[in-house]
C-alpha cells in the first residue's frame, strides 16, 4: 500500500440521554473543518433508538451512520461494531464527551500515511496526563518500526493506555483480527496493547489532537462486581498472546499490562472492603449476574487466575456451585486480599500521623476504609487539586475531600513540624512522578520525606 491522503472514519459509541457532544464532533469534523471523514455512531442506550432526525436539520446529508445497540452493550462491542461497519481506511475512536482540536484536525485534511498506526498528541482537561513525553521523542511526521516506538514507551514508563491518541490502519486491524474485549472496563489498554505488540510501523505527528475530559462518575469508577470480572476477561484475552513469537520489548508491555490489569483487580478488590459479599449477596447480584457468575466461574481459569495474583499457599477450588456458593468463595479469595494489604502496606503506616490521599478515587476510598476500620480514630483525609465543586456534590465522603491549598490553610499546619505522609493513589507511574514533583514545587513545605507509600506498593504485596 503506497502513501495516499488518509480518510478516517470517528467511532464514537454512545450511552448518554444528552446529544451534546455528539454535536460537538459533528460541527467540528464535518462542517467546521470539512474533513473528508464518516462518523459512526453507536447508540448503546437500548432505551431509546437514535436516528438523524434527532440532530440538528443540518446534519441531514452529511456523512453521518447511526447504529442502535438492541441491549447495552458496553463501549467494547460498540467499537468493535464500528470497525466492522467502517467505510475508510484509518479508524479513530471518540468518547463522546471529549474533544478535538480544530487545528489537529486541519492537520489532517494534509496527511499521506501508510502506517499501521499513527500516533498524535492527547492530554486530559485536568492536566495530570498527557503523550507529550512520547511525541517529542521522535521526529515530527518520522515512521517507525513498531519495535522500536515500544521500546521507547517502555523507556519512558508509559503503558499502551488509551486508544484515543491513535488513528488505527482498518486493514491492519482485519489482517491481525484485532477487535476490543467486549467489557466495559479496561477494553481501550487491553486493544492498544494487542495492536502496538502486532503494530510492524507506526507514525508520530507532534501536533494537538485529543483532548480527553477527566471526570468522575465514570464506567471505570464503577464498583460492580461484574467490573471485576471484565478485568478477568481482559487480562485472559492478552494473556493468550505470550504464546505467540514477540520481540523482547513487545513481551515486556504486554507483561506490564497483564500485571496493571491484575493490580486494578486488587484495588477494586479494596473498594469493596465493607465485607459485602459474605454479608449480602443478593443486593450485588441479580438473575442475569448469577448465569454470568455460573458461566464464567464454573471453569478452572477464574480459579487459576485468583491463585496466580493472589497467593500461592491459599487455595479453594470452585467447581459446579450455586452462584450463592461461589460468591462466598470469592468473598474468601478477596479477604485474604484485604488481609495482605493490611500486612504489608497500611501495617507501615504510623496511625499518629496525618495521613493524605492524593488522587480522590476507588483506590483511596479504598485505603480510606481500611485505615478507617484499624483506627477509626486516624487523622486522614482525600486531597486532590483537579477536583471541582460539583464534583464535590457527588462524593460519598466529600467532608474529607479538599485541594491541597485549602487542606494547609484549612488546618493551619505547619508541615515541617507535623508527622504527615502522603500516599499517590494511582497506577500509572509517570502520573505519580508527575504529582510528587508538581507537589513539591508548587507547596514548598512539602519535602521527599513527606511522600510515603505510593499505589505501586501493590505490586509487593503477593511476592
Amino acid at each position: 500500500m503506497g502513501k495516499e491522503l488518509i480518510k478516517i472514519s470517528f467511532i464514537i459509541p454512545t450511552f448518554r440521554s444528552t446529544l451534546n457532544g455528539l454535536i460537538n464532533y459533528i460541527e467540528k469534523i464535518l462542517i467546521k473543518t470539512k474533513l473528508d471523514a464518516e462518523i459512526i455512531i453507536i447508540n448503546d442506550l437500548h432505551t431509546r433508538v437514535l436516528c438523524i432526525h434527532d440532530f440538528p436539520d443540518k446534519f441531514e446529508f452529511l456523512n453521518i451512520n447511526i447504529i442502535n445497540n438492541l441491549e447495552n452493550k458496553g463501549p467494547g462491542y460498540s467499537r468493535n461494531i464500528g470497525i466492522s461497519s467502517a467505510k475508510n481506511s484509518y479508524l479513530c475512536f471518540l468518547d463522546d464527551d471529549d474533544d478535538l482540536s480544530i487545528e489537529g484536525l486541519e492537520k489532517l485534511k494534509l496527511l499521506c500515511n501508510d502506517a499501521d498506526l499513527i500516533c498524535l498528541k492527547f492530554f486530559d482537561s485536568k492536566g495530570t496526563f498527557s503523550n507529550h513525553s512520547i511525541v517529542k521523542s521522535f521526529p515530527n511526521g518520522a515512521s517507525y518500526t513498531g519495535d522500536f516506538y515500544v521500546k521507547t514507551i517502555n523507556k519512558l514508563g508509559f503503558l499502551a493506555s488509551h486508544c484515543q491518541p491513535y488513528l488505527f490502519q482498518k486493514k491492519f486491524l482485519n489482517n491481525n483480527n484485532l477487535k476490543y474485549p467486549n467489557t466495559y472496563i479496561v477494553e481501550d489498554i487491553s486493544f492498544v496493547t494487542a495492536c502496538l505488540i502486532q503494530c510492524k510501523k507506526i507514525s508520530v505527528y507532534n501536533f494537538d489532537f485529543y483532548i480527553y475530559a477527566s471526570r468522575s462518575g465514570t464506567l471505570k469508577e464503577d464498583a460492580n462486581f461484574l467490573r471485576l470480572i471484565d478485568i478477568f476477561f481482559a487480562q485472559n484475552w492478552l494473556q493468550s498472546y505470550f504464546s505467540k513469537n514477540f520481540e523482547a520489548e513487545k513481551k515486556e508491555l504486554l507483561k506490564k499490562t497483564i500485571t496493571l490489569l491484575n493490580l486494578l483487580f486488587i484495588c477494586r478488590v479494596i473498594y469493596n472492603e465493607t465485607n459485602s459479599f459474605q454479608r449480602n449477596n443478593a443486593s450485588y447480584f441479580d438473575e442475569t449476574s448469577d448465569k454470568i457468575l455460573h458461566s464464567i466461574l464454573n471453569s478452572e481459569e477464574i480459579n487459576q487466575y485468583l491463585e496466580k495474583i493472589h497467593s500461592n499457599n491459599y487455595s479453594k477450588s470452585i467447581s459446579n456451585q450455586s452462584a450463592q456458593t461461589i460468591t462466598n468463595e470469592l468473598g474468601y479469595y478477596f479477604s485474604h486480599i484485604r488481609n495482605k494489604i493490611k500486612e504489608k502496606i497500611i501495617s507501615k503506616t504510623n496511625p499518629l500521623e496525618i495521613t493524605l490521599l492524593y488522587c480522590y478515587g476507588p483506590i483511596s476510598i479504598g485505603y480510606f476504609l481500611m485505615f478507617k476500620k484499624i483506627n477509626p480514630m486516624s487523622k486522614i483525609f482525600f486531597i486532590d487539586d483537579n477536583i471541582n465543586s460539583q464534583q464535590k456534590k457527588n462524593i460519598s465522603y466529600g467532608e474529607y475531600t479538599m485541594r491541597v491549598e485549602e487542606f494547609i490553610s484549612n488546618n493551619n499546619l505547619n508541615l515541617k513540624k507535623c508527622d504527615l505522609k502522603i500516599i499517590i493513589c494511582h497506577l500509572h507511574f509517570h502520573v505519580i512522578k508527575k504529582i510528587h514533583a508538581k507537589s513539591i514545587r508548587d507547596f514548598k513545605k512539602f519535602s521527599n520525606a513527606n511522600f510515603s507509600l505510593t499505589i505501586n506498593d501493590l505490586y509487593t504485596v503477593f511476592d
